[in-house]
């Protein structure tokens, strides 16, 4: 890549360099020698730790280091200069939105016990997936297995119950509720991921599934009901209809609402066909070249995609709404709003 753009004298930077002083021919350092004076193409998937270690430095991405790997993303950025970006939202948002939601559905207050959390945590045993040392929404991720466990009362299940983990190809839950809780779960994603070598986590359409009526005892998504493109969000509320048993439940969390309607992308897929009519599409720039679409809903597109097609198809809803203190909110992403669809 530095050769297609005319760049041909570099250093090499690993931190294994000490006693060696070249590779291919150009020269190797360390990363102590690294300085303002350089531009670095990180080209390892250690993007977080690295990105840490060079801010540290006072060096900062674009101005100072890129992201090799994802060169589709900066050329998204650099093709759309004066496209709109994901708008602010502040948490006096967030708490308008809940007003409004009391407009249309049952809004409960959801209090999490930090002592629950910490020993839920520890049991999940999910550090080195999520990288507690440098992923900076490592505990908002736990938060959504949390109250998952606690929606579900996913104590009470064992091996008859089939448990639905939905948008889940990376996600260690469903390994973890099938070998350690002796749970008949299984992760659903149209793609293939980091567990997929396991013969639960299926390559499957989420809203076309070959569950049986009324067969699942459970469903959750974690971080990925968001993405569901065109209109498989609404088609995803008719399947867990349709497989859930009576007074069994799919868990959303987190539901992200936005002041306005949103379909959010990284730059590379902006104005490829991917945004919701009626949305705002916008860019991201903290997910890199992988989100085709990322929705946020406002109410009332809520209520037309949602909450009226699940009433229509039995499914009661009810949100959930984390205290401003617990809530983990990184910009635009956050957990505060849950979704609990329950059969009837």
């Amino acid at each position: 890549m530095l050769i297609e753009m005319g760049i041909d004298d570099w250093v090499w930077i690993d931190k294994k360099a000490e006693g060696l002083s070249q590779f291919e021919g150009k020269s190797l350092i360390g990363p102590e020698r690294v300085n303002p004076d350089y531009y670095v193409f990180i080209s390892s998937h250690f993007i977080d730790e690295i990105g840490s270690f060079l801010e540290n430095k006072k060096m900062y991405e674009w101005d100072d280091w890129i992201y090799a790997i994802e060169r589709a993303y900066y050329e998204g950025l650099l093709e759309h200069p004066n496209d709109p970006l994901v708008p602010e939202l502040l948490m006096e948002d967030l708490n308008g939105i809940e007003d409004d939601l009391k407009e249309v559905v049952k809004v409960i207050p959801y209090e999490i016990e930090k002592k629950e959390l910490e020993a839920f945590a520890k049991s999940l045993n999910f550090e080195d997936v999520y990288r507690i040392n440098s992923n900076k929404r490592y505990r908002r991720k736990i938060m959504e297995y949390f109250i998952t466990e606690k929606l579900h009362d996913l104590s009470s299940f064992n091996e008859n119950d089939v448990f639905l983990d939905l948008g889940a190809a990376g996600s260690p839950f469903a390994k973890f509720l099938h070998d350690k809780r002796n749970i008949s779960a299984f992760a659903l994603d149209l793609e293939e991921g980091e567990f997929s070598q396991e013969s639960y986590y299926l390559c499957e359409d989420a809203t076309r599934t070959h569950f049986k009526d009324n067969s699942v005892s459970g469903a959750s998504m974690h971080s990925s009901f968001e993405m569901f493109l065109y209109n498989a969000d609404t088609a995803l509320i008719q399947e867990m209809a349709r497989v859930l048993k009576k007074d069994s439940k799919l868990v959303i969390a987190p539901l992200y609402m936005h002041k306005q309607y949103l379909s959010t992308c990284s730059p590379n897929n902006y104005g490829k066909g991917y945004a919701d009519d009626e949305s705002l599409e916008c860019i991201r720039t903290d997910c890199w070249s992988w989100i085709p679409l990322a929705r946020f809903y406002d109410v009332r597109a809520l209520e037309k995609r949602v909450l009226t097609p699940a009433r229509e198809h039995g499914l009661m809803p009810t949100v959930y709404s984390l205290p401003d203190d617990e809530v983990e909110k990184d910009e635009f992403v956050y957990l505060k709003f849950i979704l609990e669809l329950k059969k009837q």
